[in-house]
């Protein structure tokens, strides 16, 4: 299902590509966030650690306003103290549960251009398309493997280009909660439009863009592999600074991320 787009926290009063890219030009983030979701609490977390001296707790500080603001506006709408302190670490549990989908994801799709762009790199004829490249060595997973590719590629074109936007005619950082297979622990699992288990919407796009040449492919190959470790590690980096009592949600969370989507294990990337 496709849902609003919120964020844990206060996002600038700025535009949506004004906003990715300032995800993308930041020191401690650097990478495109697949859905506005992520885009908006990747925006409004690197504030917090980007601002030691008005936030030294970093993520914890974040987590902490979070729980403070629920709880009060719990108490407000007439639960008492013990009620509102429930619900509040539930509201808390919910972010740290986004985190560590995000970061699966960039450990999930990191895996996947990997494995597609060594595929690419080994074949000598550039002119030879993705899709004779990948039925000819057998992948029957080759739309599995090229949707974060496909999503990286497609999404920075509708960054740039107008007509791509209106040619497109939705728009791929649409956030979806999938609830038919959650995290343990959750209720809902954050995923994109590209890469989404049950709501892959783009599918035609896909297999379209299996028609590309290799020789064309290479370099945002490349380009997305990296950009998917800078996802992974800021995640990664957000979750080892969870402390206290929410600090076990987060160690599930990263064991979680060490996960592709299948359930296979993925080797660690960052540390």
């Amino acid at each position: 299902m496709a849902v609003s787009d919120t964020s844990f926290g206060r996002a600038p009063e700025i535009g949506t590509f004004d906003r990715v890219g300032s995800v993308l030009g930041s020191t401690l983030a650097g990478f495109l966030p697949p859905t506005h979701a992520e885009k908006n609490n990747a925006l409004v977390l690197t504030d917090y650690l980007e601002n030691r001296t008005k936030f030294p707790g970093g993520v914890h500080d974040q987590l902490m306003e979070i729980y403070d603001h629920q709880k009060k506006i719990s108490q407000e709408n007439g639960s008492n103290r013990a009620q509102a302190s429930i619900l509040a670490g539930l509201s808390v549990r919910s972010v740290v549960n986004q985190y560590g989908d995000y970061l699966a994801n960039a450990r999930s799709s990191y895996r996947m251009i990997s494995l597609a762009g060594r595929l690419i790199a080994d074949t000598d004829n550039p002119n030879l398309t993705m899709r004779t490249v990948f039925e000819t060595n057998d992948l029957q997973q080759h739309l599995a493997l090229m949707a974060p590719l496909v999503r990286h590629v497609e999404q920075r074109r509708f960054m740039k280009d107008s007509n791509f936007r209106r040619m497109l005619g939705t728009d791929p950082f649409t956030t979806i909660e999938n609830r038919l297979n959650p995290r343990p622990g959750a209720n809902k699992r954050i995923e994109d439009l590209y890469t989404g288990e049950n709501d892959r919407v783009l599918t035609d796009r896909i297999k379209e863009f299996m028609d590309h040449k290799i020789g064309d492919m290479r370099k945002p190959a490349e380009d997305a592999l990296a950009d998917q470790l800078r996802r992974g590690q800021f995640w990664n980096t957000a979750l080892r600074g969870v402390r206290g009592v929410f600090s076990e949600a987060a160690k599930s969370a990263l064991e979680d991320g060490k996960k592709s989507f299948t359930g296979e294990i993925v080797q660690p990337l960052y540390k």
